[in-house]
């Protein structure tokens, strides 16, 4: 039979041992949500940086269609619709930073009309791109062109 003092040291060790499994599980629990959290955090970061680059494209593929529209300006570039070519340019930031490219192409002209598609790449992912097709118009001669169509061909591939 045991005495009183070895029934004592019998519950305070159950007690022990019961208050390390709690801890125990605290600590897997605590583990468990960090861990969740954690990968919750880097799958937002990697979701801002992709629409980053995605922006950028956009940015560059726009600064493409502004070009193409100075060029045909009377104050700017001066050209006609049919000295337009297929060209690829670098994009800058305010800061003098390549931030992407754009590149004019599949280029259709009328008279007074011209049609082209305009694809811009992120420096960093260039496998990343946005398409815009614009269509531009001269209603009368020595007039800037009017934008007559424009579509950001979301999901186009970006060969």
């Amino acid at each position: 039979m045991m005495s009183g003092e070895e029934g004592m040291n019998n519950s305070k060790n159950n007690q022990a041992g019961g208050v390390m499994l709690l801890v125990l599980i605290i600590m897997i629990i605590f583990i468990v949500i960090a861990s969740a959290t954690l990968r919750y955090v880097i799958r937002q970061s990697h979701e801002t940086i992709d629409q980053e680059q995605e922006e950028q494209a956009f940015n560059a593929a726009d600064s493409g269609v502004s070009y193409v529209y100075w060029l045909l300006d009377p104050a700017g570039g001066q050209k006609v619709v049919t000295d337009i070519q297929a060209v690829t340019k670098t994009v800058y930031d305010d800061l003098d930073a390549a931030i992407g490219t754009f590149t004019i192409d599949d280029i259709v002209t009328d008279t007074n009309e011209i049609e082209f598609t305009s694809t811009g790449r992120d420096i960093a992912l260039p496998d990343r791109c946005q398409v815009i097709q614009v269509r531009l118009r001269q209603v009368e001669a020595n007039e800037r062109h009017v934008l007559t169509d424009w579509d950001n061909l979301v999901g186009y591939p970006c060969s």
